[in-house]
């Protein structure tokens, strides 16, 4: 993985699993997609089942404001074939002569395509740092001012680092 993650220029996140708190960005991408069904159930919410492709299809094609591109084509390197491409036949993939020219062309793909990601999440991070600086008031002390110093108590027979 630390392989991998140095080829695509990645940085890996060592975060604790099954804590909402450890991720803020991974909950809010959770979101959208938990929220969307209840938008669309019936009212004895019986058909929920039957939604989930759908719903799916639909968050996997639709392009995200974030990456601005969709999650289906920052997996295949392609756009998501409709229904009606596939009702008809109607194929849209480019033909390669051999294997090393798909090879070549869909890693530029993806260098293109992650280098406009990181770009956009750079921006979003930046614009979303600068509303939040916005709204933070740093608090200043001056020399011979009092302040409040918090001292955590430590029980019996503990330390206070553990």
């Amino acid at each position: 993985m630390t392989r991998l993650a140095a080829l695509l220029d990645i940085q890996p996140s060592k975060i604790t699993s099954h804590r909402p708190n450890s991720n803020g960005v991974v909950e809010r991408v959770h979101s959208t997609p938990h929220s969307m069904p209840g938008k669309l159930v019936n009212e004895n919410q019986r058909n929920w089942c039957e939604i989930v492709p759908y719903v799916t299809y639909a968050y996997n094609t639709t392009s995200h404001g974030t990456t601005s591109f969709s999650p289906f084509y920052l997996m295949y390197l392609r756009r998501a074939r409709t229904p009606i491409e596939l009702l008809y036949n109607l194929s849209l993939e480019m033909q390669y002569e051999n294997e090393d020219i798909y090879v070549s062309e869909a890693s530029e793909r993806m260098r293109k395509a992650f280098q406009i990601v990181r770009k956009q999440l750079k921006a979003n991070f930046e614009q979303a740092k600068r509303r939040y600086d916005e709204r933070v008031k740093s608090t200043k002390f001056r020399e011979g001012e009092f302040v409040w110093h918090f001292i955590p108590r430590t029980k019996k027979g503990r330390t206070r680092n553990g």
